[in-house]
């Protein structure tokens, strides 16, 4: 039986985020300072934990996850930063629709909300560092089989 890990997965979305051409950066966690370039960054972390599905033999364990696309805020143009938060959101949601399992790392990206909340994206802001940013968080569950064997 496939061993699934948390950090595979992770690494996996952070893949996505640059291999979009959006990103300047992208970690996994919560950063504690961005530049102030204007460019877009991401962050990939963890909001909890669920377990929607337990059996004598299989336990299923879902990962709330966070993907946070950040952009200086305030800049002009102001609508060029709305414009790019939605093409970013737009590709990085429909990039991991199409790699439902992360490159195997997981059973599934809980997309359509079929063990918890779908997938979805929220607009806002938020300071780091003393800068504040417009961001837009994508939120998504991440499907785990057997979580009683899975690594972290």
């Amino acid at each position: 039986m496939a061993q699934f890990t948390v950090n595979d997965s992770y690494v996996a979305i952070q893949g996505h985020l640059m291999a979009s051409g959006h990103f300047a950066e992208a970690t996994i966690g919560e950063p504690t300072a961005w530049g102030d370039s204007g460019q877009l960054y991401g962050a990939i972390w963890t909001m909890g934990t669920r377990s929607p599905y337990v059996s004598f033999d299989s336990t299923m364990r879902v990962y709330d996850t966070r993907v946070r696309l950040y952009t200086q805020a305030f800049t002009s143009p102001l609508d060029s930063r709305e414009f790019v938060l939605a093409r970013a959101v737009q590709q990085i949601a429909s990039d991991l629709a199409g790699d439902y399992t992360l490159g195997g790392t997981i059973r599934e990206l809980d997309i359509a909300g079929q063990f918890g909340p779908p997938m979805r994206a929220r607009w806002g802001h938020a300071a780091v560092a003393g800068v504040m940013y417009r961001i837009a968080d994508i939120d998504v569950g991440l499907v785990i089989n057997n979580s009683s064997i899975m690594s972290i």
